[in-house]
């Protein structure tokens, strides 16, 4: 994963309103939260100089993939994600590493409609890929 440069944590919440709150307290900024009506979460970024980017991601409906972690889990953390200038490079090497590609490349809303996936490894967990310039 060298060729990767980290960009944020991912962090299931129930409720963004009520997790935004701690972080807001500790002095992050809170962005608008925003739908993404094709992942099925409402999503909403923190962030503070000098600290990493913080992505909270709420269900907006009983069948978003977030829903399996929360009830699992509780809110938590959910992914890593990475940055990245070649998403087809970045796929191909993670899957020589035995990451497995849990969807196509497609826009994210929530990223400025840049091109994101999700990778598994069992040994990692679940992280994001975007593409940036």
């Amino acid at each position: 994963m060298e060729h990767l440069t980290f960009h944020h944590i991912g962090m299931a919440t129930d409720s963004i309103e009520h997790s935004s709150k701690l972080y807001i307290e500790a002095g992050f900024r809170a962005s608008e939260t925003i739908l993404d009506p094709v992942r099925k979460v409402r999503i909403c970024f923190l962030t503070r100089q000098n600290h990493p980017d913080i992505e909270l991601i709420e269900p907006a409906g009983q069948d978003a993939p977030v829903c399996n972690y929360l009830k699992k889990n509780g809110v938590g953390p959910y992914h890593l994600c990475y940055r990245t200038t070649s998403m087809d490079g970045a796929v191909r090497r993670l899957k020589g590493k035995h990451f497995i590609l849990l969807g196509k490349p497609a826009p994210a809303c929530a990223i400025h409609n840049r091109p994101v996936c999700f990778m598994y490894h069992r040994n990692i967990g679940l992280i994001e890929l975007v593409e940036e310039p």
